[in-house]
């Protein structure tokens, strides 16, 4: 799936290493729940953590493409 922001070292979508995860959303910014998606990978016993920030020069943005 097609996805804004993404670092360069998350491209590939490696889940080999065991190195703690933070799942970053943007508040305001609607349909990617940052906390199910750490829930749902700590289920499947990866270490990872959820947090939502604040991007204030996006904030009049509907849609990030």
């Amino acid at each position: 799936r097609p996805t804004c922001l993404a670092p360069e070292t998350m491209i590939a979508g490696d889940l080999t290493s065991d190195s703690p995860m933070l799942i970053v959303g943007f508040n305001n910014f609607g349909d990617f729940y940052t906390n199910v998606t750490a829930d749902n990978l700590t289920n499947q016993g990866f270490t990872a953590t959820s947090v939502m920030l604040d991007l204030p020069s996006l904030a009049k943005k509907q849609v990030m493409t």
